[in-house]
């Protein structure tokens, strides 16, 4: 698969989070002196993972202390079998016994190796027990010992362990950054695909690389190039459709384009709603956007906003988890959104003169 061959291996390989890199490059150039504790948050595919490995095989190089070698044995360990990096899914070991069963390993020394990383992906699904278990260890872990939170919802972890650690924020990749990386991948994979089909596909990963990645991998493979296309932007074309059908008043389009949205995946589809919103927005106040957008633009104008307040409501941050609770969700935009009467009478009128 292109997203393990493509894993960045050094600092320098690491695309969208130029910060995050130079603050642990310092880290690796003095690390007896740095902080011990870190929380890498941010969403999927972002980088936080792929950047802990990094850090560990070049806090263990033999040649380097600011960028891997690649060359020397501990840079060609595999990190899934080395003794200086563990990585542990938080679904499985987030309980207080397991780490309880961690305290003496992560307080004491390993003489074998120079620096050790500990890394808890998914932390926020620790149980409370299992954080606060984790809090006399914090203090006294060893002097050779890194511990790394990964997490896409930081909010959930108690502040007892945030006040504990440096905190790096993994935003969302650039889409031209992703897109000029999937281009010199291309050229080194030979991989032959058309500009406006690579945009698409750099497009549609929201600022994810592991998507974008995963979207080029499948384009590589696959025989019918255009049923891949059409699948990457279904979702968003299909929202598009709902907010005209929704704005028009056409009942019959809404119940159409609702039994489509809800056979997408809906985490997928939350991001396509809130980036078509988005971009709505910002091209009806600055004139900036893509021009798919605007009819959408043009049939809500300020309305824009208090549909913009209505999705961000309490209840619309929960609407993307079910199919039922996204459906109802979309039905009240229809009645609340939908033309007045006088207004849909006046179309209607338009309309019969027009076929007269």
């Amino acid at each position: 698969m292109l997203t393990q061959k493509l894993r960045p291996k050094t600092f320098s390989e690491v695309v969208g989070q130029s910060l995050n890199v130079e603050i642990l490059k310092s880290v690796t150039a003095h690390p007896e002196d740095a902080p011990r504790v870190y929380i890498l948050q941010g969403s999927w595919g972002t980088g936080k993972t792929t950047l802990a490995r990094v850090f560990s095989r070049i806090l263990n190089c033999e040649k380097g202390k600011k960028e891997a070698c690649l060359t020397c044995s501990n840079c060609r360990e595999n990190p899934s079998f080395s003794p200086f990096y563990q990585e542990y899914d938080a679904t499985e070991v987030g309980n207080v016994s397991t780490i309880r069963a961690m305290k003496d390993d992560l307080m004491s020394s390993a003489s074998r190796v120079k620096w050790r990383v500990v890394v808890f992906d998914e932390a926020h699904k620790m149980s409370t027990a299992a954080m606060e278990a984790l809090l006399k260890i914090l203090e006294e872990l060893s002097q050779n010992v890194f511990v790394l939170f990964c997490t896409t919802e930081v909010d959930k972890l108690p502040d007892t362990i945030r006040s504990r650690a440096i905190e790096l924020v993994f935003s969302p990749i650039p889409i031209k950054d992703i897109y000029l990386y999937l281009q010199d991948t291309c050229a080194k994979q030979r991989i032959d695909i058309d500009s406006e089909v690579l945009g698409k596909i750099a497009y549609y990963s929201r600022g994810h690389m592991r998507d974008a990645i995963m979207r080029l991998n499948m384009y590589q493979i696959i025989d019918d190039k255009k049923i891949f296309v059409e699948s990457i932007t279904s979702g968003y074309l299909d929202l598009l459709a709902y907010f005209k059908a929704v704005r028009t008043g056409d009942k019959e389009g809404v119940q159409m384009c609702v039994d489509r949205l809800i056979s997408h995946t809906l985490g997928s589809l939350k991001t396509d709603y809130f980036e078509l919103l988005k971009e709505s927005v910002k091209l009806y106040v600055s004139g900036s956007g893509t021009a798919a957008l605007q009819e959408t633009v043009n049939l809500y104008q300020t309305s824009l906003f208090d549909l913009l307040r209505v999705s961000t409501s309490a209840w619309a941050s929960t609407v993307f988890e079910s199919d039922l609770t996204l459906q109802a969700f979309l039905w009240y935009i229809y009645y609340n959104f939908k033309p007045a009467e006088s207004v849909m009478t006046s179309m209607d009128s338009i309309e019969r003169s027009r076929k007269k």
